[in-house]
């Protein structure tokens, strides 16, 4: 069965257990974890804020789906940067994730970040190989935490590196380590040729997370789930088992409701 998911960035300045409470409520079984939203002001966990989250999940019957938003804070993070020494940086931030993820049970790292990872100094072919050698020295530690890296395609108005999911597939084969997969976003979409069951079935092999979310960055709306059928017809027929997480980008007035819409959305396309 496929597991549902919210990430935290939605509730803005809420406290961490009282959204883990209100998640748990609507039936969701994880959360995913944008990292500024709980990390210091180096963009680091300390070992009392990794044992605070354990608790709060814990007491709360919730399981760690993961971290998106990596590089989005500390100001500064660049990991296709022509400077060795920024990408070192970026680097141990990452690395510094991957123990974090580990501490709380390992999960899925979601690598977007879109100006984190664009290039201006050279050609975007230059920055898919200065961020595939990037990756590459972040298996080990990825081995390490029981997590994954997914690399998260974004479109063009977003990013000049990796934008299609046929570009992250060849990242992927290029890297060939099973620490380094990619995921599916509908909202990111944009460049793509193929329909969202088609972009399913043909790349299942390499998507280890989904972002369930609209064209628009919102929740799936109530009366939406026709556009969405097909492709969990297609998650269902590859026999996905994995985190399908609420992604939106805005802080709606009303969580609750978002929550309890997005659930009855799932109820309706998901199939087991």
């Amino acid at each position: 069965m496929m597991r549902r998911a919210v990430c935290n960035e939605m509730f803005g300045n809420q406290e961490f257990a009282r959204t883990c409470a209100l998640v748990k409520s609507c039936g969701f079984a994880g959360i995913e974890i944008a990292p500024y939203t709980l990390s210091n002001v180096n963009g680091y966990f300390s070992t009392s804020t990794l044992a605070h989250i354990r608790s709060i999940l814990e007491a709360n019957e919730l399981s760690f789906a993961g971290f998106h938003w990596l590089f989005a804070h500390p100001e500064g993070m660049h990991i296709t940067s022509s400077d060795p020494q920024a990408r070192r940086r970026a680097l141990d931030h990452l690395k510094g994730l991957l123990f974090a993820a580990g501490e709380l049970g390992g999960g899925f790292l979601i690598l977007g970040s879109p100006k984190q990872r664009s290039v201006s100094d050279a050609t975007p072919e230059e920055g898919m190989r200065r961020l595939v050698g990037f990756l590459q020295e972040a298996t080990e530690a990825a081995k390490e935490a029981n997590s994954i890296i997914c690399l998260e395609a974004l479109p063009k108005k977003d990013s000049n590196v990796m934008n299609t999911l046929a570009e992250a597939r060849a990242m992927v084969e290029q890297i060939g380590n099973p620490a380094i997969q990619s995921m599916f976003d509908f909202h990111n979409c944009g460049d793509e040729t193929l329909s969202w069951h088609e972009l399913l079935r043909e790349y299942m092999p390499i998507i280890r997370h989904v972002h369930i979310n609209r064209n628009d960055g919102g929740h799936p709306l109530p009366g939406s789930e026709g556009l969405f059928r097909a492709a969990f017809k297609e998650l269902a027929a590859q026999k996905y088992h994995g985190w399908v997480s609420l992604e939106i980008f805005t802080i709606p007035a009303d969580p609750l409701r978002v929550l309890l819409e997005t659930r009855d959305f799932l109820d309706s396309v998901v199939h087991t």
